[in-house]
C-alpha cells in the first residue's frame, strides 16, 4: 500500500481515530506533512510499501535527507517515524519493519502500550541472534530460563509472558509473526523433571526409585541435556548411563557454568555418586574409579552426612580431621576401631586434637543417626564421648 493511500485513509477516517494509539489522527497527519518537506516530493509520488520506509528511514540513524529537519535531534526524528510506521501497519495490516523483533515490539505497542511492549526486549535481547520471534518454542525458552538468575531470569519470563499475552489479540496474531503456540507457565527453577523430561528407560527406574535417587536422576540428566551429553531423542537404559566416556564428562561439569546455583557443586557430585552406586547395581557401568577404596568410602561417607540436616557443612567438613590420617593409614570408615581413636589423641595437642575431638562427636552423630547404615560407618563407635565438658575415653 503506497503511503498516500495511508495518508487518505487517515484523512476519511477510514482509519479509526480510536484504532490509532495516539487517539486521534492529526499527529499521523503532520508526521506525512514532514516527510513531504524531508523528502521534497508529493506523498503519491513517494512509494515506499512495506518495509520499504523503515530502510529508508533506519531506526536510531538519521539518513542525511532527514538530518536536515531534525537537527540531529534521533528521538524526535524515532518518534516521527514510529508514527508512519504505525499507521502504515494498521492500514496495510502487514509486516513493515525489516526487523522481526521491532514488528513484533510494534504490534505489542499498538495493541497493549509502550510499557508491555518494552517487555519483549528481554526476550530478544537473550534468544540467539538468527531466532525470530515465530522461532521462539518451549524448549529453547526453557534452555534459556535455566541459564539465567535471579532479576535476569524474572525479566526473561516477563517477556515470554507478554508474547503469550499477544496470542489472544487478533491484530498480532493475523501479522503472522508470534510462535505458532504460546510458551506456557515455565517450571520452577528445582523442577527439573519438568524442565527436561526423562526418556522412557530412565523413567521407568525412576517409577520405583527412593526420593533421594529421584532428586539426583532428575537434576544429572538436567546436566547431561544442558551439556550435550544427551539430545531429547536419546533414550539410555540406567545399566550404560555412564558408559563410554560419559562418566568422565558429566564428573567435569560444574551447575554453575551453566547458570545452576542450586543444587551447589557439592551435592551435584553427591548425585552422581548415588546414580553410579545404583546404576553399578545393576550390573552396569558407573563413574570412573578415582582413588583408593578408603578414599572412596570416606567419600560416600561424607555424602550422607551433607544429607543429613543436621549437620552443617562446617560440621561435615570437619570429618577431613580423621578421614586425612584414615587414608593415610588405608581405613575406610567402616575399618577404624576405637583403639586407633585413641591413639590419634595421644598424638596429636592444641588445635589438632581439638578439631579431630570435633569429627569423633560428628561421627558419634551419624552412628545415632544412621544405625541402619552401620556397615559405612565405624561399628564399635569412635569411643569418644563428651562429659561435663570434659574427654571420657573407654
Amino acid at each position: 500500500m503506497k503511503h498516500s493511500d495511508v495518508h487518505a485513509r487517515l484523512s476519511d477516517g477510514r482509519l479509526s481515530p480510536s484504532g490509532l494509539p495516539a487517539g486521534t489522527a492529526l499527529p499521523y497527519l503532520t508526521a506525512y506533512s514532514i516527510l513531504v518537506k524531508v523528502t521534497g516530493v508529493p506523498l503519491f509520488v513517494f512509494d515506499s510499501a512495506g518495509a520499504a520506509f523503515a530502510a529508508r528511514y533506519p531506526k536510531n540513524n538519521l539518513p542525511a535527507e532527514a538530518e536536515a529537519y531534525f537537527k540531529g535531534d534521533v528521538a524526535a526524528y524515532n518518534s516521527w517515524r514510529n508514527l508512519i510506521l504505525d499507521a502504515q501497519m494498521l492500514a496495510a495490516r502487514g509486516p513493515v519493519d525489516c526487523d522481526a523483533w521491532d514488528g513484533l515490539r510494534r504490534v505489542a505497542r499498538i495493541c497493549r502500550g509502550r510499557a508491555f511492549a518494552n517487555r519483549l526486549y528481554h526476550v530478544s535481547s537473550r534468544v540467539p541472534e538468527d531466532v525470530l520471534p515465530w522461532d521462539v518454542d518451549r524448549e529453547l525458552a526453557i534452555k534459556i530460563d535455566a541459564a539465567l538468575a535471579d532479576q535476569n531470569r524474572s525479566s526473561f519470563r516477563q517477556g515470554l509472558g507478554a508474547m503469550d499475552a499477544l496470542q489472544g489479540e487478533a491484530f498480532a496474531r493475523d501479522k503472522g509473526i508470534l510462535p505458532p503456540a504460546a510458551i506456557g507457565r515455565l517450571p520452577k527453577f528445582t523442577d527439573h523433571a519438568v524442565s527436561f523430561p526423562l526418556p522412557p528407560a530412565l523413567a521407568k527406574f525412576w517409577q520405583t526409585a527412593s526420593s533421594p535417587d529421584r532428586n539426583a536422576l532428575s537434576f544429572v540428566w538436567r546436566m547431561a541435556r544442558m551439556a550435550g551429553v544427551f539430545s531429547a531423542w536419546d533414550n539410555p537404559a540406567p545399566e550404560v548411563f555412564f558408559a563410554g566416556g560419559r562418566g568422565e564428562t558429566l564428573a567435569g561439569l560444574d551447575p554453575r557454568g551453566f547458570g545452576l546455583h542450586r543444587p551447589s557443586q557439592n551435592t551435584y557430585g553427591i548425585y552422581l555418586r548415588r546414580l553410579s552406586r545404583r546404576f553399578t547395581q545393576m550390573g552396569g557401568a558407573g563413574l570412573p574409579e578415582g582413588g583408593s577404596q578408603a578414599e572412596q568410602r570416606w567419600a560416600e561417607l561424607k555424602d550422607l552426612a551433607r544429607l543429613d540436616p543436621a549437620l552443617s557443612p562446617a560440621r561435615v567438613w570437619s570429618l577431613a580431621a580423621i578421614s586425612k590420617p584414615a587414608v593415610k593409614d588405608g581405613l575406610a570408615p567402616a575399618d577404624l576401631e576405637p583403639q586407633w581413636f585413641k591413639a590419634r589423641i595421644k598424638e596429636l595437642a592444641g588445635p589438632k586434637r581439638r578439631a579431630f575431638l570435633s569429627a569423633c562427636y560428628v561421627l558419634n552423630d551419624l552412628i545415632a543417626t544412621h544405625n541402619g547404615k552401620r556397615h559405612q560407618l565405624p561399628p564399635a563407635g569412635t569411643g569418644v564421648q563428651r562429659q561435663r565438658g570434659r574427654l571420657r575415653r573407654s
